[in-house]
């Protein structure tokens, strides 16, 4: 079963799943460049599985962006500490 064919019925739904799931990554040590590749990978298939153009869609990717953001930074901070 191929990663993104979790739930083509409701794809707001799989990119939340994704989202949530980046966010427990941020508190190991994965290599940051694939784990911010594959975040604007299902970013980019979640806004293009839009029928229309949907600004609520983008809306949902960027606040998603900020929440994963501000956890890694959070991590960093605490490895500083």
């Amino acid at each position: 079963m191929k990663a993104c064919s979790l739930d083509k019925s409701n794809p707001r739904v799989t990119f939340s799943l994704r989202i949530y799931a980046s966010a427990f990554l941020t508190h190991t040590s994965v290599d940051p460049d694939a784990f911010w590749d594959q975040i604007l990978k299902f970013s980019g298939a979640f806004v293009k599985s839009q029928t229309v153009a949907d600004d609520k869609a983008i809306q949902v990717v960027l606040s998603s962006f900020s929440d994963v953001a501000t956890s890694a930074e959070n991590r960093e901070g605490e490895n500083r500490a």
